[in-house]
């Protein structure tokens, strides 16, 4: 059993999560109780980067299309490079 420590715990409940229920904070000693308004957007926040199916922006590639042109890029820049050393080979060589 713990004596004398006193924790300000905020507890948010989170409605349109599928992984989540409740949010339980604990404020730092010393500090000001944030506003709900903070807390729920500091939960909701938390809650969207951990949800394993939310895709993250800017991190995947989430459509055919994108995969597509990062496959052309790919190609294109191969034959860029491979006629480059080519052309060097025909003159210096």
């Amino acid at each position: 059993m713990l004596k004398g420590i006193h924790k300000n715990v905020i507890m948010v409940k989170l409605s349109g999560s599928p992984c989540f229920e409740v949010a339980y904070f604990v404020v730092r000693n010393g500090k000001k109780e944030p506003r709900h308004g903070e807390m729920v957007r500091e939960a909701n926040r938390i809650v969207s980067e951990s949800d394993p199916r939310a895709a993250t922006k800017g991190t995947r590639l989430t459509t055919k299309a994108q995969r597509f042109l990062l496959v052309l890029y790919g190609a294109l820049g191969g034959a860029f490079t491979v006629a480059c050393l080519w052309l060097v080979f025909l003159l210096f060589v």
